[in-house]
């Protein structure tokens, strides 16, 4: 069985939408999803805004080693 994608606008985000555009993609009234507000990707990006400077002189591939060490330490932090 394969798992549908559903696209969905995180809670924070959605009140900038449309009155329709709330009610097609709002977790609030998804079936199945719960109590979320789907903004777990936005703390780990608010974490690392401290080092947007350093990250921006980077060329790509010391970029994406930074990025991963940065997301490595945030998943290590939360325990």
């Amino acid at each position: 069985m394969v798992a549908a994608i559903v696209l969905l606008v995180p809670k924070f985000h959605c009140a900038a939408h449309k009155q329709a555009c709330k009610l097609k993609y709002s977790y609030q009234y998804t079936p199945g999803v719960g109590q979320t507000d789907g903004e777990g990707c936005a703390r780990v990006w608010a974490g690392m805004k401290a080092n947007a400077s350093s990250l921006k002189e980077m060329g790509p591939g010391s970029h994406h080693d930074t990025m991963d060490d940065l997301c490595s330490y945030w998943n290590r932090a939360k325990h």
